[in-house]
């Protein structure tokens, strides 16, 4: 009987989890929808700094940086900044900057103590920029001629200080998108969109497309503020959103996209730099994680072949539920939605590659990212102090 009743409400909070998702994601959809369709008449066009660091992403850089050659929007820079880069990057750059008049670009040779690279970088381009909004981006995003001009015309029709956009991602083979799906579904339930914007409690952030007001930006005391922070892009959308001002998440569904990883192994690799700051540092909330994995991913189909009719009919709901979710985000990102069915097999890699981080930064007692090392301590030290200081406020 005791197993009977424990099953029952397993597979109860299970299908509560999932409805609470499925109304997470129908509201990000509603507010995607709401926000992209913003037209408005600008009568003065306020100039946009669209700052882009790069280190060793010849790869990358030219497709971006043509991209934004295209823009429909007239009152724009674009601050390059090449932050130590050994391969063609640099050359990249300095070529548009010579072609396009309104293209900036500054190399940077040495990374001072107490600093990420890519924090310094992007401090160093909002120093360089003279926009009135200032947008930090990376350098293997893509956008549409029309990016600028409809990001724009959302934060003044609104009155933001702050618009994130999730970019549409790329990918090369059936595995990867499932695990981009997983990601999506982690973010979804995790940011909470519904409330962003509507409670300094909850935030977002995107390397790939944050806009910030210059004067918002400058009051928070920009990257300046988070030199040692790994998860830069989310933690500067903590201090807007807990220092009171408006910010909104939509999807770039049309305007911004990307290839995140070209393959799992370059996933796993990249989850050595932000596994482990995604938990705080903290180990138990890493353990934390690995209850959830099993509470969600492993629990429920061993269960489903030893329970009653009532409670398997309970894991069957679930299971629609969860797929359900999956396929409207692989629908959303433009995969065919069978990958569904690799979303759950999907999280346990994705879990693989958080375990690894942890372990990794442990036995390092550092994090190593783009050939630099970073104490842990450090770093960990700089988060209490960031955090402890948005509290405060």
């Amino acid at each position: 009987m005791l197993f009977e009743w424990f099953s029952f409400i397993f597979v109860l909070s299970l299908i509560l989890t999932w409805i609470y998702i499925i109304w997470e994601l129908r509201s990000f959809r509603r507010i995607t929808d709401v926000f992209l369709n913003a037209d408005v008449e600008l009568k003065n066009i306020p100039k946009v700094s669209v700052i882009v660091p790069a280190k060793d992403e010849q790869e990358s850089i030219r497709k971006c940086l043509v991209s934004l050659t295209k823009q429909n929007y007239k009152n724009f820079e674009c601050i390059l900044i090449n932050d130590r880069s050994k391969d063609s990057t640099g050359a990249v750059m300095e070529e548009f900057a010579k072609k396009y008049s309104h293209f900036k670009m500054i190399s940077i040779n040495e990374l001072p103590e107490g600093w990420l690279g890519k924090n310094h970088a992007l401090q160093k381009g909002a120093e360089l920029s003279s926009g009135e909004y200032l947008l930090f981006t990376d350098g293997d995003v893509l956008f549409e001629k029309e990016a600028i001009l409809k990001a724009i015309q959302i934060c003044v029709k609104n009155n933001l200080d702050h618009l994130c956009l999730l970019p549409k991602i790329n990918s090369k083979n059936w595995l990867l998108s499932s695990l981009n799906v997983f990601f999506g579904t982690v973010l979804i339930s995790y940011l909470r969109p519904s409330l962003i914007g509507k409670s300094k409690r909850f935030y977002a952030g995107c390397g790939a497309f944050n806009m910030v007001k210059r004067s918002v930006y400058q009051s928070i005391g920009g990257h300046n503020r988070l030199r040692m922070e790994v998860l830069d892009d989310v933690m500067l959308g903590k201090l807007i959103s807990f220092s009171g001002f408006v910010c909104v998440m939509a999807y770039g569904r049309d305007l911004i996209s990307l290839t995140w990883y070209s393959s799992v192994k370059e996933m796993i690799l990249g989850f050595e730099k932000n596994g482990f700051a995604v938990m705080e540092y903290s180990v138990f909330l890493s353990f934390l994680l690995g209850v959830s994995m099993l509470y969600f991913y492993f629990l429920p189909f061993v269960l489903i072949f030893f329970s009653l009719p009532l409670v398997q009919a309970g894991f069957i709901l679930y299971l629609f539920l969860m797929l359900g979710v999956f396929f409207e985000i692989a629908r959303q990102l433009g995969y065919n939605p069978l990958i569904s069915l690799l979303v759950p097999f999907a999280a346990w890699i994705s879990y693989f590659a958080q375990v690894r981080s942890v372990f990794l930064n442990l036995i390092r007692g550092k994090v190593i990212w783009r050939e630099t090392a970073y104490s842990l301590e450090e770093l960990k030290s700089h988060r209490k102090r960031l955090f402890c200081g948005i509290q405060g406020k």
